[in-house]
């Protein structure tokens, strides 16, 4: 069997990404960077930042904090009880509104990380997220009646 066949679908789309491979350049010692990106630390005006820190948000509160998105997200890795199936239970939440990435889809050997799963919990709200884990724990209790 080839390794290629070993990966799941989207790691087999996976591209090298332009941005780390330039870090990896503009890092090694004695690398002189003038494409930005990786300041000198030394060049950090801390007196200045330690004020703006302080100011910024007591003046213009929530305002003043940047959020967005992030491309990869932040992540739970969660184990399940032993011989539960993460991409069925994923197809019965799924009904409910609720996704998750089975875990299997992260291990190279079939047969591996079944009872396991990823979630992503920075992309909503708190009670956004308190729902959702509600509603994956009763998928949970019925799928071990």
């Amino acid at each position: 069997m080839k390794f290629e066949e070993l990966l799941a679908e989207g790691t087999k789309r996976m591209r090298v990404s332009a941005i780390r491979e330039i870090l990896k350049v503009v890092s090694q010692p004695g690398m002189v960077s003038l494409a930005g990106g990786i300041p000198a630390p030394e060049s950090f005006p801390l007196e200045i930042m330690q004020e703006l820190v302080e100011m910024v948000p007591a003046k213009y509160g929530a305002q003043s904090l940047q959020y967005d998105r992030t491309e990869g997200g932040m992540f739970l890795w969660v184990e399940g009880p032993e011989g539960m199936d993460m991409e069925k239970l994923y197809w019965k939440s799924a009904e409910r509104n609720v996704v998750y990435v089975p875990g299997k889809f992260f291990f190279a050997n079939p047969g591996e990380g079944f009872e396991t799963m990823r979630l992503n919990y920075t992309m909503f709200d708190e009670a956004t997220i308190d729902r959702a884990i509600a509603v994956l724990a009763e998928v949970m209790k019925q799928a071990a009646k």
